[in-house]
């Protein structure tokens, strides 16, 4: 009998560096910092604190107190980015609805996160080349909440048999990457992009029939 994959749960996301310990309202402000720094790194890998903190609406002190250094703030980026991911993967594989409907939505959804944080695709496309790295637990978290989402997707009929969960996943990473890429240069909306992978993706591995 085929054991069903394990989901992680959000008590190991919040575990992931940056995260412990904060009150809701710095967790906010928090977020606003990360999501200015991912926006500003993906167009400048050389952007300065003080503009980092400038588009985020607070000090460069705040920044600094925060994120010492750089290679915290990419870091920390990389957390958020990888917790709203698996709250996202985690919702997906423990809803009641059909795992094809679940997974069109999630594609959807995990678009507009990789809108926020650009650098969330350099992370996916270098750990392909290099594996994950070892402080990075999440990585190997959203790889068994997307395969639990396939899993239930053939034990309920609606994704086609024989459907392999890592090569869909690479499938469904690499169409984001590229579409959200090219979105970017025509300024076309995530949620329309995610909207166009998740109708290519599904048409390739919705049962019929």
């Amino acid at each position: 009998m085929n054991e069903r994959p394990t989901v992680p749960n959000m008590t190991e996301v919040c575990a992931l560096p940056g995260h412990a310990g904060l009150r809701s309202d710095a967790r906010r402000n928090q977020r606003t910092i990360l999501q200015a720094a991912a926006r500003l790194l993906a167009e400048d890998p050389s952007a300065s604190m003080q503009a980092i903190a400038d588009a985020a609406g607070v000090s460069r002190p705040t920044v600094y107190r925060r994120f010492p250094r750089r290679d915290e703030l990419i870091d920390a980026i990389r957390a958020e980015a990888m917790a709203e991911v698996l709250e996202r993967l985690e919702a997906a594989a423990a809803s009641q609805e059909p795992a094809a409907a679940a997974l069109e939505r999630l594609i959807r959804e995990l678009a507009g996160v990789a809108a926020r944080y650009p650098l969330l695709m350099e992370l996916f496309r270098k750990t392909q080349h290099e594996g994950p790295p070892p402080q990075k637990r999440a990585l190997p978290q959203a790889a068994r909440a997307f395969d639990a989402l396939v899993a239930r997707g053939l034990r309920d009929g609606t994704l086609r048999a024989g459907l392999r969960a890592d090569v869909l996943r690479q499938v469904t990473i690499g169409g984001l990457a590229v579409a959200l890429r090219l979105g970017h240069e025509t300024g076309r909306d995530s949620d329309e992009i995610g909207s166009d992978v998740a109708s290519i993706v599904l048409g390739g591995v919705r049962a019929t029939g």
